[in-house]
């Protein structure tokens, strides 16, 4: 047995981050979110298919996004960014997002400069796919008008 953590034992514990408790609804402020929109119909109704997944990082309000990265249904990557956070990186939680310091460097894409690359490639009739979609869509702050998840 590893580590105790309220009361309860778990075994396959590697230890506890420090500074990373962030509480908070995620959904009840909405500044900042972009909409997609109705698309006028294409000649072949082919509005794409695409898979989404963002990357995180731990910052002074929690976490933030740090990376975009879609790729479309024949697995080409359409667009794969890094995105600076509004504010201070405590840490680039790099175990589970793969990024460091030195991949941020430079760094000038913010999450507005995402949300109109984003907004041009998905319309409200892209069928979008992804692990856990709705967290990725609230990191990148896009809502979608059309949306069936399936588990």
């Amino acid at each position: 047995m590893n580590s105790f953590h309220l009361g309860l034992v778990s075994q396959y514990c590697d230890g506890v981050d420090k500074y990373h408790v962030h509480v908070s609804n995620k959904w009840k402020n909405r500044t900042g979110y972009r909409q997609t929109l109705p698309c006028p119909p294409v000649p072949d109704g082919d509005y794409g298919v695409y898979a989404l997944d963002t990357e995180m990082v731990y910052t002074q309000v929690g976490l933030e996004l740090a990376r975009v990265t879609v790729v479309d249904c024949n697995n080409e990557v359409v667009y794969d960014t890094f995105v600076r956070p509004d504010t201070k990186v405590i840490d680039f939680n790099t175990r589970f997002s793969g990024i460091t310091a030195k991949d941020m460097d430079g760094v000038t894409t913010t999450i507005r400069d995402v949300q109109a690359v984003l907004l041009r490639l998905f319309a409200e009739e892209t069928i979008l796919i992804g692990h856990s979609l709705e967290c990725d869509l609230t990191a990148v702050k896009v809502i979608l008008n059309f949306m069936t998840f399936s588990y």
